[in-house]
């Protein structure tokens, strides 16, 4: 499967990576809704930057990534879904007539005033973590690094790649991060100074990253982390895989459409049929009056 996130770990696990690669199941959770290819590209950066963010996480949560527009602007909605079993799933709403007119737009252009609201989702709590993002930078990956920096204080250094061209050795998406860890608070000044060193180090590294070996296929994630990381005590974990899984079901569609008015849904029947469509894989289903037990 050639959806995968490596984690990884530099100078004696005073720093921790990941590395994710995005390719046929991350197209098939944006390609199925047939959306033009600015909001295909801006589904694969947020989902890159979802997984490298969270796709290791041995705890039980769907999370997501959800980029809501300004009134009036051309996108009025991106989310990006990781569930708890790894899989994808995405959706967006937008004016195309609206899309069609920008020519090289920004990302206020596209969103005007917008934000970003990351959600963790635990099994096993009744609330949700959430937190809430400005979207005040160039690319989402510069807004969503901007907001670990304020949040987690953390130092993170963070790269993603993405493209949509239809070559057969080209990756459509490469997300890259490290972060250092925290030190303790009785450690010495020398350690100090080195893990200084470390960390520019490790940006030196990551500043010579780019597309042409991120997206290049035929380049294996161990071998690429080890031309970045090879002089910093790089060790390399067990990959995990991604895949494209949608959550609806006939039950589910039916028990929305029933939570309808009788009144509600007699305007929407066509032919003796009422449609219900998910948003995340664009399968229809089809259900009579009987089926909704509606007279």
């Amino acid at each position: 499967m050639n959806d995968s996130i490596l984690p990884f770990s530099l100078f004696d696990t005073n720093m921790k990576g990941r590395l994710v690669f995005l390719q046929d199941e991350a197209l098939k959770s944006i390609h199925c809704h047939k959306y033009p290819d600015i909001i295909n590209q801006l589904l694969l950066e947020s989902l890159s930057i979802l997984t490298v963010m969270t796709g290791d996480s041995k705890a039980a949560a769907k999370v997501s990534i959800q980029i809501s527009g300004a009134k009036d602007a051309p996108i009025s909605q991106l989310l990006v879904i990781l569930s708890a079993d790894s899989g994808m799933r995405t959706c967006a709403k937008f004016n195309k007539k609206d899309l069609e007119e920008l020519k090289k737009p920004s990302i206020k252009d596209l969103f005007g005033v917008g934000r970003i609201l990351f959600t963790v989702d635990f099994e096993k709590e009744d609330r949700p973590y959430q937190a809430i993002v400005e979207l005040n930078k160039e690319t989402l990956t510069e807004s969503f690094l901007h907001y670990v920096h304020q949040s987690d204080q953390i130092p993170t250094t963070l790269r993603v790649f993405t493209s949509l061209e239809p070559v057969a050795e080209k990756r459509v998406a490469c997300a890259l991060m490290v972060q250092q860890l925290p030190l303790k608070s009785n450690v010495l000044s020398a350690e100090r100074e080195q893990r200084i060193d470390q960390w520019s180090a490790v940006l030196a590294y990551m500043g010579t990253f780019n597309s042409s070996e991120a997206l290049d296929r035929t380049i294996p994630g161990e071998k690429l982390l080890f031309r970045l990381f090879h002089e910093a005590d790089l060790t390399v974990y067990e990959k995990k895989n991604f895949q494209f899984s949608c959550a609806c079901s006939e039950a589910k569609i039916k028990n929305i459409i029933q939570s309808f008015k009788e009144e509600e849904l007699s305007n929407l029947f066509v032919d003796g049929v009422i449609y219900g469509d998910c948003e995340f894989c664009e399968t229809r289903y089809s259900f009579t009056k009987k089926d909704l037990k509606i007279k």
